[in-house]
């Protein structure tokens, strides 16, 4: 019997039946057998693993920034043209800047309007202030830097920014006295730029994701502005803190300015403050973004 050898696992008596039966049946039989066969290992490959499309898999930027931007509503944000509100700056005890911020959440025009009739506006390439450059010193530093802290959940995965993984780090920035505290490690990216990018491509940003809420927490940062080299700037950090819901977008109107490390990320006293005074989205005119007549421009440190 040569049959069950071809078939293991039939019963010989099967086989036999071909033998003194109809021969007839042995070639259907023999076809419904191997069907089964077949049908076994189809039922066996259909349990096996998928596999995963490596272009579904989604990079370490995409995995970090998505959360911020859900958090920051950023969906909504951009729907908005522009963000209104009352801006003072205090650092080492003085008040360095007071007014009122235009901003447009995607074109980066930003207006400052001071006390007396000192405005200053970036109008998306140069920087312009009036009645004079003596009216606001580094005007251009001012029109670039507060708008983009305010932005930045919404600037993560701009044309030019690099990310890379740095795991959990800590935020030991804990006075209990601030607002935002926190005394912990949070999921942690390193944010630097490539060359040509904004007026600083040597800045570099150490964000921390909140492990909770999803926001974007605190930055730690060096703006070479005005610096010969990244080197020489010093590492500081801004705390997000007390958010108000403007449309559904949570606006943190209180940043704490704070030393930064590697080791204890925001840390010590605090340096600084931006306190944001009713904040509001907004529809401005063209004119708002023009500069007034009469207007200095105010340029890049490296134009001198």
């Amino acid at each position: 019997m040569l049959l069950p050898g071809i078939f293991p696992g039939f019963p010989a008596t099967f086989f036999l039946a071909f033998a003194l039966g109809n021969m007839r049946t042995i070639v259907p039989l023999a076809v419904l057998a191997l069907l089964a066969a077949g049908g076994l290992a189809g039922c066996a490959d259909a349990r096996s693993p998928r596999r995963v499309a490596l272009d579904t898999i989604p990079s370490f930027p995409e995995h970090f920034v998505a959360p911020i931007e859900e958090a920051h509503a950023d969906s909504v944000w951009r729907t908005r043209d522009a963000l209104a509100a009352g801006l003072t700056v205090r650092f080492g005890g003085q008040t360095t800047l007071d007014g009122q911020m235009l901003m447009e959440t995607e074109s980066g025009r930003v207006r400052l309007k001071l006390g007396g009739d000192t405005v200053a506006v970036f109008d998306g390439r140069q920087a312009w202030v009036a009645p004079d450059s003596a009216a606001l010193p580094r005007a251009r530093f001012h029109l670039r830097a507060w708008p983009y802290f305010l932005a930045a959940p919404y600037k993560l995965d701009d044309p030019g920014t690099r990310l890379a993984r740095r795991g959990r780090m800590p935020v030991q920035q804990a006075p209990a006295q601030d607002d935002a505290a926190f005394n912990e490690t949070m999921p942690a990216a390193r944010l630097t730029f490539a060359p040509g990018t904004g007026d600083s491509p040597d800045d570099w940003y150490m964000l921390y994701r909140d492990p909770q809420s999803g926001r974007l927490a605190a930055m730690g940062y060096v703006v070479t502005y005005g610096a010969a080299t990244a080197e020489e700037a010093t590492p500081h950090a801004i705390v997000y803190g007390d958010y108000e819901k403007v449309d559904g977008v949570p606006v943190p109107t209180n940043w704490a300015f704070y030393n930064w490390s590697k080791k204890q990320g925001p840390h010590g006293e605090r340096t600084g403050r931006v306190t944001l005074h009713n904040p509001r989205f907004t529809t401005p005119p063209d004119s708002a973004f023009v500069p007034p007549p009469g207007a200095e421009r105010s340029a890049r440190p490296a134009e001198g």
